[in-house]
């Protein structure tokens, strides 16, 4: 059983300690020995130094425990925070994801090579924190509390701080021209400082090992672990994916409740979230997303040599394959008497996981939060004035008037200069062939007026009727 956790100043911990155990022994017997631990704070980066020289490492250390008497401590019990800062002026510095195996190596080195992949492939003790949704740019986050050979070593992270603060992300949302300027200051613009990125690597080492625990990295290995990148480009990058993101979930906003309700319009509207929370810190994991995001990006045959056409091909997710995580593709849509986007109707979500997104107990709830009923809509008679344009039988009930014998000046000249000579059977006199073209004309045109009646495309919806403009009762008459 553990408790919300309790910050108090130094001189106080003897009074909050009694307090807190007699308390705790008066509720119940079980409790009469009861403990807690001690996390001492507000030391961050209070103890900026040279990691390669002795004498500031030991100074740093004093500072952190100016109100610790040492002597009483039991250092195979404390662990202690290590941190190294990479950075680069006029740069965001952040790690690569392809070495994070040869930096896992160097850090704990009697674990072997074989521990450490297999570490990283338990999704328990080994988190993936990408940067930006880039495929190579990602930190990471492992717990090493069990790993045989980590010497004392329980936790290791490496991260990039060049996220800015928390409070900016919701003007960045309400306006894109402040969103403009925020990233305008953050590139430098005129006399305003940029905002630069460092890369940090932070490991949870035992006291008594501390001062000896990661004082700087090989060279070789920071040149394979990060990259750095032009303040500008970084900065530019951020803010057209949020230039994007914006204009979608202004189109959501502007929705009315029927198309929010849509499945396709609320796994858009998720994704988007997830997209946004990525610029600003590490994407979301869990139960649910992960769901989201592979239906919601492009799909690839497994087998490269199998047909698309097929349903039944197996498909797989691109995910970050190509470089970056972007979504499948966005529809605009019409047919509720407005135009709103969507994700591709042909795209399946999984009701369970987007109730879990949206925080809710059924997909139903998610739908009933936008005031608009969930029960199915009536079966409605389509306008009478739609065509039958999808029958390949014609209709036997519909009179038509004579044959249209044409003439005139066209027909004439057409005749006079052998047309269609070629296609009649034998030698004729001139009076049949004539005759034989004004047939095939004739039908032709009665054919053409026919096939624009009984073809004509409907408007989309069922409620309205058809693009052609002859009314119902006059197409019989016309035919």
């Amino acid at each position: 059983m553990s408790f919300n956790t309790i910050d108090a100043a130094w001189h106080l911990l003897a009074d909050v300690q009694d307090a807190i155990l007699i308390t705790l022994a008066a509720l119940k017997d079980e409790f009469k020995d009861s403990y807690y631990g001690h996390k001492l704070r507000g030391k961050k980066n209070a103890t900026m130094h040279d990691g390669e020289d002795e004498f500031q490492r030991c100074l740093a250390l004093n500072d952190i425990f100016e109100h610790v008497d040492a002597r009483q401590l039991d250092f195979r019990q404390w662990h202690i925070d290590v941190a190294l800062t990479i950075g680069l002026l006029g740069h965001i510095v952040t790690w690569c994801k392809s070495s994070h195996c040869e930096l896992l190596n160097h850090l704990i080195p009697d674990t072997g090579p074989i521990c450490v992949t297999r570490l990283m492939n338990n999704k328990q003790m080994f988190h993936l924190d990408r940067t930006l949704q880039i495929k190579e740019l990602a930190g990471f986050r492992v717990t090493m509390t069990n790993v045989r050979g980590a010497d004392g070593t329980s936790y290791v992270q490496a991260y990039s701080n060049e996220l800015l603060e928390r409070k900016t992300e919701e003007k960045i949302i309400m306006d894109l021209d402040i969103m403009n300027n925020i990233f305008f200051e953050c590139t430098g613009k005129g006399d305003i400082t940029g905002c630069d990125g460092c890369a940090h690597l932070e490991v949870w080492v035992l006291l008594d090992k501390v001062l000896n625990w990661l004082p700087t990295l090989p060279e070789e290995i920071v040149q394979c672990s990060v990259v750095a990148i032009n303040r500008k480009l970084w900065w530019f990058f951020v803010y057209y994916c949020l230039a994007a993101i914006h204009l979608v979930l202004i189109n959501l906003v502007k929705a009315d409740a029927r198309a929010c309700c849509l499945d396709s319009t609320l796994a858009l509207g998720a994704v988007c979230i997830y997209m946004l929370n990525a610029c600003f810190t590490r994407p979301a994991e869990g139960f649910g997303w992960e769901s989201l995001i592979e239906t919601s990006c492009q799909q690839v045959l497994e087998d490269p040599d199998n047909n698309m056409d097929d349903e039944d091909t197996p498909t797989m997710p691109i995910l970050y394959d190509s470089g970056t995580y972007f979504i499948c593709n966005i529809v605009l849509n019409s047919s509720l008497h407005q135009k709103f986007l969507q994700l591709p109707v042909q795209r399946t979500f999984d009701p369970e996981s987007m109730a879990h997104i949206y925080q809710k107990e059924s997909m139903a709830n998610i739908k009933s939060s936008f005031s608009w009923s969930t029960a199915p809509p009536s079966m409605c008679c389509p306008n009478p004035g739609r065509t039958n344009n999808c029958k390949r039988k014609t209709c036997d009930d519909v009179c038509y008037q004579p044959a249209v014998c044409l003439a005139g000046r066209d027909v004439d000249l057409y005749i006079l200069n052998g047309g269609d000579e070629g296609d009649l059977d034998g030698a004729v006199d001139d009076e049949q062939r004539e005759l034989m073209i004004n047939k095939r004309v004739s039908k032709i045109y009665e054919q053409f007026f026919f096939d624009i009646i009984k073809e004509a495309p409907n408007q989309k919806s069922r409620q309205d009727g058809s693009y052609l403009s002859i009314p119902v009762h006059m197409r019989s008459d016309l035919a």
